[in-house]
């Protein structure tokens, strides 16, 4: 299927299903292909373990972007930015995961989070962008007060 889309997309997506399934080897064979890898792994553990596995992501063909969860500590996010920052202009772009579209108020409630969803979107996203965090925060368009964290180094994306 992947080889009938090359000439309809920029990037193939590849998600901890496939990942998990098939391992670095489905990077390879999909990267052979030529588009780009969105390597879609969202990252959440310990500093050293991030970056231990962005390191070896990065490593991989093909692969552009990366992303981690924001709700990790600044650490481990910038663990996972300067291990990236080393391999210079061509390095993957690493996005942030604020929180998943799929949870609701009542989910977010049971894990003893209390300020709703929209509200944190913008707090994690913008100490994703304070933090100096290179290259993306997966924040939505529909809240407004997302957009005082732009920079050069920080851009917006549609969380799916």
């Amino acid at each position: 299927m992947a080889r009938s889309m090359v000439g309809l997309v920029g990037m193939f997506k590849i998600n901890l299903h496939l990942f998990t399934a098939e391992g670095p080897d489905a990077v390879r064979k999909i990267g052979a292909l030529g588009p780009g890898i969105f390597l879609d792994l969202k990252y959440h553990d310990i500093p050293n373990t991030v970056a231990g596995a962005i390191s070896a992501a990065a490593e991989l063909p093909k692969v552009r972007l990366l992303d981690l969860h924001t709700t990790g500590s600044e650490a481990m996010m910038r663990a996972g930015a300067d291990v990236l920052a080393k391999l210079g202009a061509d390095r993957p772009k690493l996005l942030g995961i604020t929180i998943l579209t799929s949870l609701k108020q009542s989910d977010l409630r049971r894990v003893g989070i209390g300020a709703r969803g929209e509200k944190m979107r913008i707090g994690w996203g913008g100490s994703f962008a304070a933090r100096g965090t290179p290259d993306s925060s997966r924040l939505r368009p529909r809240f407004p007060d997302c957009r005082t964290g732009d920079s050069a180094d920080f851009r917006r994306t549609e969380a799916s």
